[in-house]
């Protein structure tokens, strides 16, 4: 399925995005590579049969991964769309009453307009 955009819309590149990205929260990006390092270096470290070294950067991967969880959370939470309260809901009654003012509005906004069968009618004035 294919994405429809709008006339003159750019689309944007993934290095240009996450340049955006980025420069809005650079906290998640460092914590996922912090995290892709310290795993890759405590599988090295096993690899080299260094086990207690390498239990120590998996304890520390663990952290950073926790770390980069809580970051990625707090940014949605603080850079949400609205805000943290829930909106007040109208009810059905509210609805209808909001739309019926919306009309009456409209309507007194409204140009006047004769109907068609008096503008056929010749008037009295040219006689």
């Amino acid at each position: 399925m294919t994405q429809v955009r709008p006339p003159g819309a750019k689309q944007e590149t993934f290095f240009g995005r996450f340049g955006s990205k980025f420069s809005k929260d650079p906290l998640v990006p460092i914590g996922c590579l912090l995290t892709a390092g310290v795993l890759v270096g405590g599988l090295w470290t096993l690899k080299t049969g260094q086990a207690n070294l390498s239990q120590r950067f998996m304890r520390v991967r663990v952290v950073a991964q926790g770390a980069t969880v809580v970051v990625l959370c707090t940014g949605g939470v603080m850079m949400g769309n609205g805000p943290l309260e829930p909106k007040k809901r109208q009810s059905l009654e509210e609805k209808i009453l909001d739309e019926r003012a919306a009309r009456r509005a409209l309507l007194m906004e409204a140009p006047i307009v004769k109907p068609i069968s008096e503008k056929m009618k010749p008037s009295s004035d040219s006689k």
